[in-house]
C-alpha cells in the first residue's frame, strides 16, 4: 500500500507543489506552487536554472557576487540581490507562473548597460520570435549582430522580451510562462 502511494504521489501534477523559497546548498528554489520553479545562486543572484512544468528553459548564467536574501509573506516570495550600486529583485506569487523582476540603480553600472538577458535554451523553446534566428547569417557586429537575408538582427533578441516600465534608475517587467 505505502509503495502504490509513493507512486501515485509521484504522478500529481506540479500545482499540488509546494509554494515557498527553500534552499537547496548554494542556491535558493523559488516554487511558484503552479509549475515554474525558478534557481538562483546565493553567491551572486544568478537565475541558474528555470525548470516550467519539468522542462529545463535556462541555458547558461554570468559569474558574479552579491548579497542574496529571500522572504516569503502573504503568498509572495521575494528575492533580493543587492551590490554596490544595484538592488535587484526577483519575485513570485503563490500559483501564478509568473516571475516578476524590479531593479533600482544609485548609479550607472560601470558596464554602461542595465539590462535583463534570458538565457533560454533554443531546444527547450524552439518557437521563438523569428527575428531572434540568426542560423545561416553574417557576424556584421562582433558576434552580437548578424546579417540575414538583408535583415539585421541581434543574438540577444527573444520573444521574452517583456514590456520594460523604465525610468533613469528603475526597470521593472515579468515574464510570464503558459504552455
Amino acid at each position: 500500500m505505502k509503495l502504490l502511494f509513493a507512486i501515485l504521489l509521484a504522478f500529481l501534477p506540479a500545482a499540488f507543489a509546494a509554494f515557498g523559497i527553500t534552499t537547496s546548498g548554494n542556491n535558493l528554489l523559488v516554487d511558484t506552487g503552479a509549475g515554474l520553479v525558478t534557481t538562483i545562486n546565493k553567491s551572486n543572484g544568478d537565475i541558474t536554472s528555470l525548470n516550467y512544468n519539468g522542462k529545463q528553459l535556462q541555458d547558461g548564467s554570468n559569474p558574479g557576487s552579491a548579497t542574496v536574501t529571500s522572504s516569503v509573506a502573504n503568498n509572495i516570495g521575494v528575492v533580493t540581490i543587492k551590490t554596490a550600486t544595484i538592488t535587484h529583485y526577483y519575485i513570485v506569487r503563490s500559483g501564478i507562473n509568473t516571475l516578476y523582476i524590479g531593479t533600482y540603480a544609485s548609479a550607472e553600472p560601470p558596464v554602461g548597460e542595465f539590462r535583463f538577458l534570458a538565457r533560454l535554451s533554443k531546444s527547450a523553446l524552439p518557437n521563438g520570435h523569428p527575428n531572434a534566428e540568426i542560423g545561416g547569417g553574417t557576424a556584421i557586429e562582433g558576434s552580437d549582430v548578424y546579417s540575414v537575408n538583408g535583415q539585421t538582427r541581434s543574438k540577444f533578441f527573444s520573444s521574452v522580451s517583456p514590456t520594460l516600465i523604465a525610468s533613469s534608475k528603475y526597470r521593472s517587467f515579468a515574464i510570464k510562462f503558459t504552455e
